[in-house]
């Protein structure tokens, strides 16, 4: 696909001059309008381990998790994804054995119970609209899209995480920053966290500069150990959330890495959270 020059000079004036187009519909304007940022997000998968592809919802209910919410019959109200309450007027339950949160307005997993990963906030699959969002964002050097996807994530992002969560992005390496014009996952960590106030950091810094783009499965696995290390320089709170952001789960080998060497250096699994745009099939 031929380089779009609108991304390589004054955006400011050409917006004026040659307006973006929905990646959607076509509308001009913007490169997402609201309707289709709308049907995004009434489509995402939201609670989700992107390990073993069940939803968290299902986990709750699943005999290998302890549960001590109370009343999860008819009487317990409908979920409501942005709310406070639990959607029926009803008190919920503690907790058994601090194994599960209230989330989202009811219990969930602190973790897979299957794959012991942490909770993971998914906007979809990768497919569709959500595809061509990412393609055009990382390899056409879309940059007016990373705000677009920052607004998709923090509408999948819960509104009871803490005031002290912190946003790190998964680090891209310096070749493919060179050749995209900007580090994509750090761009929407950016906008993502003027959106929440929360704070960003690169906690974590490149140890190896191998490109995983048209590895095998075999081989992103290898090279995700050894692709990360924690920055000296910057100091770990253990008491704030880490919400660790990539753009897309293919093998997960990259994300798993990130999340061993937060527990390595001491922070509690339930202070590590994954928000990501898509998962492969």
């Amino acid at each position: 696909m031929a380089k779009n020059v609108k991304n390589t000079t004054f955006p400011g004036l050409l917006d004026l001059l040659a307006p973006h187009s929905c990646r959607g519909c076509g509308r001009l304007g913007e490169p997402l309008c609201h309707c289709c940022k709308k049907y995004i997000v009434e489509a995402c998968v939201r609670d989700f381990c992107p390990n073993c592809r069940q939803s968290r919802l299902g986990l709750m209910r699943s005999p290998n998790v302890k549960n001590d919410v109370g009343d999860t019959g008819a009487n317990s109200g409908k979920v409501n994804h942005f709310g406070n309450s639990d959607g029926g007027g009803n008190s919920v339950g503690q907790a058994g054995a601090g194994y599960l949160k209230y989330h989202k307005n009811r219990f969930l997993p602190n973790e897979c119970p299957h794959c012991h990963l942490p909770l993971a906030y998914v906007v979809g699959h990768r497919d569709g609209l959500l595809e061509v969002l990412i393609h055009d964002y990382k390899y056409d050097s879309a940059r007016a899209l990373a705000s677009s996807l920052a607004d998709i994530m923090q509408c999948i992002l819960p509104c009871n995480l803490p005031d002290n969560t912190v946003i790190v992005p998964l680090p891209t390496t310096t070749k493919h920053i060179r050749v995209r014009g900007m580090d994509h996952t750090y761009l929407i960590a950016k906008y993502l966290g003027k959106m929440k106030h929360f704070a960003v950091q690169s906690v974590l810094v490149r140890a190896k500069n191998t490109v995983q783009v048209g590895a095998t499965r075999k081989e992103r696995i290898k090279q995700a150990p050894l692709a990360y290390t924690i920055d000296t320089g910057i100091e770990l709170d253990f008491e704030a959330t880490y919400l660790l952001l990539d753009d897309v789960w293919t093998t997960g080998a990259s994300m798993k890495s990130a999340i061993e060497l937060l527990r390595g250096a001491g922070v509690p699994v339930d202070h590590i959270r994954i928000a990501l745009l898509a998962v492969s099939d």
